[in-house]
């Protein structure tokens, strides 16, 4: 009898059906799973970029863009975006108008970009003071096709907007600033600020997700919309920003001072002003009663302030493609004091006496020559124009005027496609300046080797005084070493004596010891 029944199965076959099931549905999943990864990876392949510019896709934008091969890398043509960026674009350089293609600048109402090609540094002048500040991006401009393209980095400091391209998702988005700084101006309300500042410069702090908010009273303080984080209590006088160092000028009581992007002291409040000057050094302007100085990032003084005025009035100067009114051609630093200025390098070094009545040669509109320009410095040769006593003199690098301070009735300067050449004028005659200096530079260079001579033999002199000191201090030395070894000598001699006087005695001693010890036996033998 069959107690169990036909339909039996043991328990092994059936555990093993089970583990065939289970690895049946594994399969399956694997496989579904890798068809979705596949239909993704095709999607992804065939899924169009999209470039979307304050939120809104714009296919005119992404017909300019150029890819790399590899597709990880973006450039953009610089005058053909400009427009959909609110700028404008011409060809040459913002100071020296031509239609040379290797350069281009970008302009709004505040300020002007040049862009160079082969070159990673874009220069940024504000159209109002005529001051420029250099940024470096991350690689330089190319020309292609008659073009000049830069990437991302480029056309975000340039234009001062958020530019990303995500690769994966192929999708660029740009936002400008206005558009960044009104997206957190809402912000700045619900988090209980009463605005933002609206001040061009102030609004570039938005790029890095910062902003300078107000509340009652006008107190200002500082706001990380991306951390969502308080950096300064709105509780100071007033805040500006600083974009090429990222930082911000910060007074309070009359003391201002200066703070990093997280509200750290860079410079303590207690000065009455203070500017960046150099970003490569971390110099800085001070004011402080009244008086003028420069200081470092680290406080350290490089001038004291005590100084009346530093840096001149550019604007005259505009042709002359003077970047920085405190610093001219990266080393000179005009000081004033009591009426009268003189130069210092960088570095805190007094180049001249304070002599000089100003510096520079501005040229009058109602020149003979309407192609003149005011004229002070010749940067090709290290030159700075002084003025002293209604003449002209040229100083050159080392604080010295030239040509035995030859005096000059005006330097000017005329610019035509896109070269700049200068011009001395002298009892009615104009020359180029070039030549004029290079004839100076001889002079000079001859006046240097002469002084070079000079010092070669004086140097000779005190090397042949130095080698005669050395011989006559050997020959002392020798007869210091003759006389000691005479009086060594001598005292051996002497010791010699005595010795001998000693030992002679002792025998003589002896001797006669002896001889009166056989006087002795003598005399005892005859008794």
């Amino acid at each position: 009898m069959n107690l169990i029944g036909e339909e039996f199965i043991p328990p092994k076959e059936e555990k093993s059906k089970k583990t065939s099931k289970i690895l049946l549905i594994a399969i399956a999943i694997v496989v579904v799973l890798i068809i979705v990864i596949m239909v993704l990876i095709s999607s992804m392949k065939t899924e169009p970029l999209k470039v979307l510019i304050n939120g809104q896709a714009n296919n005119d934008v992404k017909a300019l863009l150029k890819f790399e091969e590899d597709g990880n890398g973006v450039y953009i043509p610089i005058k053909e975006i400009a427009q959909y960026l609110e700028y404008s674009s011409y060809n040459g350089d913002y100071i020296f108008k031509s239609e040379e293609n290797k350069k281009c600048y970008i302009e709004n109402e505040q300020e002007a970009t040049t862009f160079t090609a082969n070159s990673n540094i874009i220069e940024k002048i504000n159209t109002k003071t005529m001051e420029s500040t250099y940024y470096t991006i991350d690689e330089p401009v190319i020309l292609s096709d008659g073009k000049l393209y830069t990437t991302p980095n480029g056309i975000s400091k340039a234009f001062n907007v958020y530019f990303n391209y995500d690769v994966a998702k192929k999708k660029v988005t740009i936002q400008t600033m206005q558009y960044i700084v009104d997206s957190y101006k809402e912000a700045a309300v619900e988090f209980g600020f009463d605005d933002i500042s609206t001040e061009f410069n102030d609004q570039k702090a938005a790029l890095n997700g910062l902003v300078i908010v107000s509340k009652s009273k006008n107190k200002f303080g500082i706001f990380n919309m991306d951390k969502e984080k308080e950096i300064l209590e709105a509780k100071y006088d007033s805040i500006s920003y600083i974009p090429v160092s990222n930082e911000f000028l910060v007074s309070s009581n009359g003391n201002m001072g200066i703070k990093d992007a997280n509200g750290k002291d860079k410079i303590k409040m207690q000065y009455e002003d203070i500017e960046l000057i150099s970003q490569e050094m971390n110099l800085y302007v001070v004011k402080k009663d009244g008086k003028y100085g420069i200081v470092d990032n680290t406080e350290e003084t490089i001038l004291p302030p005590v100084l009346d005025q530093i840096g001149v009035d550019i604007k005259k100067f505009s042709k002359n493609n003077v970047k920085n009114k405190y610093v001219l051609l990266n080393n000179f630093v005009p000081v004033k004091k009591n009426n009268k200025w003189a130069l210092f390098t960088i570095e805190g070094k007094q180049l001249t006496n304070l002599v000089y009545d100003g510096f520079g040669c501005a040229v009058s509109s109602n020149s003979n020559n309407s192609s003149a320009a005011g004229v002070i410095v010749i940067p090709d040769y290290n030159i700075v124009v002084g003025l002293r006593d209604k003449k002209y003199y040229l100083i050159d690098e080392f604080g010295d005027e030239l040509g035995n301070s030859m005096d000059f009735d005006q330097v000017h300067m005329e610019v035509e496609l896109d070269e700049a050449t200068y011009y001395l004028s002298r009892n009615k005659v104009t020359v180029e300046a070039g030549k004029v200096l290079e004839r100076l530079g001889k002079i000079k260079n001859e006046t240097t080797q002469e002084k070079s001579s000079n010092n070669e033999e004086e140097q000779n002199t005190e090397n042949e005084q130095n080698e005669n000191n050395r011989e006559q201090n050997s020959e002392n030395n020798q007869n210091e070493d003759r006389q000691e070894d005479n009086q060594n000598q001598e005292e051996n001699q002497e010791e010699n004596q005595e010795e001998n006087q000693e030992e002679n005695q002792e025998e003589n001693q002896e001797e006669n010891q002896d001889e009166n010890n056989e006087d002795n036996r003598n005399e005892e033998e005859n008794n």
